[in-house]
């Protein structure tokens, strides 16, 4: 069932990631995939360990900065706990009206975070090759060295449901009948 509502709810900005993926030349699903691990498609949803990641892909601020995003007071560390707080604090202050949160952190704009999250990819995957591939070692720059395994690992599988039509096929099915 988390499986099932995860994709629900991250299909929700395939047109977005379907757009983006061609764009900047990416693998099909990926970036959907990548929603599913960060926010299970919630797009609302702070990081669990609330250190100031956001947005459909999960983005620091001091990462989303210097791919051009404007972030909430400017949070200078990776790892931020107090920004983190006071971004779910805003949620709540503002009823997560999503207009609201657009204006205070580009985080919370889809099309601007999917889009940040491609740009990072590329990047990273540009870079120094520290894995097998340019997409491992773009996913590597993107989870850090002591993430990588699980994320990557993460990813796959999403990508194998994501890119399995009988699964998607089944979902909507499902979907369907509910509706």
């Amino acid at each position: 069932q988390r499986l099932y509502g995860m994709v629900l709810r991250s299909l929700r900005f395939k047109n977005i990631t379907d757009k983006v993926e061609k764009k900047y030349n990416l693998p099909r699903n990926l970036l959907l995939a990548m929603i599913m691990h960060e926010s299970g498609g919630v797009d609302l949803l702070p990081n669990s360990s609330d250190d100031g990641g956001i947005g459909l892909i999960h983005m620091q601020a001091s990462l989303a900065k210097k791919f051009g995003l404007a972030t909430f007071k400017n949070c200078d560390k990776l790892v931020c706990k107090q920004h983190g707080t006071e971004l779910r604090q805003i949620i709540r202050e503002s009823s997560s009206d999503r207009k609201k949160l657009i204006y205070i952190d580009d985080r919370f704009h889809p099309i601007i975070n999917i889009d940040a999250a491609a740009r990072m990819l590329i990047y990273y995957g540009s870079g120094e090759p520290v894995k097998e591939t340019s997409l491992k070692t773009a996913i590597y720059g993107y989870a850090g060295k002591y993430n990588y395994e699980k994320y990557y690992n993460n990813i796959e599988y999403y990508l194998s449901k994501l890119n399995d039509k009988q699964f998607i096929d089944d979902i909507e099915t499902n979907f369907n009948k509910q509706n």
